[in-house]
């Protein structure tokens, strides 16, 4: 059983081949607006370097955002017309749950804003973030409230967070997340 993991929804290009849960090949490029560019050769390239084709794809597993307004519909979009055309199982996850590898995540939301998850995700000002995260453990865009952070390896997450795939039933169904401002 082999799962292709895509993330498109932030800074860099992901794509993670498991085979049960074992990782057979990733790339993890930054890649910041070329993911569009850059998804269909990488997937390419990797495929052949392993013997592969779509053929050998049981599932595809995509972050569904928050993110980049176009970046989340990228691999979302190539994920659907796979399952639309090679019958494969699709599975989401949220871009936060997928790099939250400390007690707090944050990503850049442009416009000193963030998107954030502890327990709940949401979006709030970086001066919001800086005292939210002030004794907590953080990862992520930690450059934004001046601290440091360990790197993520994006590949890794998709399967240590496996229990957090949601398997999407109808395929024309699946929408990106948006967290949207309170108002």
């Amino acid at each position: 059983m082999l799962s292709l993991c895509l993330d498109t929804s932030y800074k860099h290009l992901v794509i993670a081949i498991y085979k049960a849960d074992s990782l057979i090949d990733n790339v993890e490029i930054e890649s910041e607006r070329k993911q569009s560019e850059m998804l269909f050769p990488e997937i390419e390239a990797i495929f052949k370097k392993n013997h592969l084709t779509i053929n050998n794809i049981n599932n595809i597993v995509v972050t569904k955002g928050p993110g980049s307004y176009t970046g989340v519909r990228i691999a979302m979009t190539f994920a659907k017309v796979m399952a639309a055309i090679r019958n494969i199982n699709i599975y989401t996850i949220s871009t936060l749950e997928l790099y939250q590898i400390a007690d707090v995540v944050l990503l850049d939301a442009k416009s000193d804003k963030v998107f954030i998850k502890e327990k709940e995700e949401k979006i709030i000002s970086v001066s919001e973030a800086k005292q939210f995260c002030s004794n907590k453990t953080v990862c992520g865009d930690t450059y934004l409230i001046n601290r440091d952070s360990e790197k993520i390896i994006i590949a890794h997450e998709f399967i240590n967070k496996k229990h957090l795939w949601h398997k999407e039933e109808n395929v024309d169904a699946i929408v990106p997340h948006y967290l949207k401002e309170a108002i």
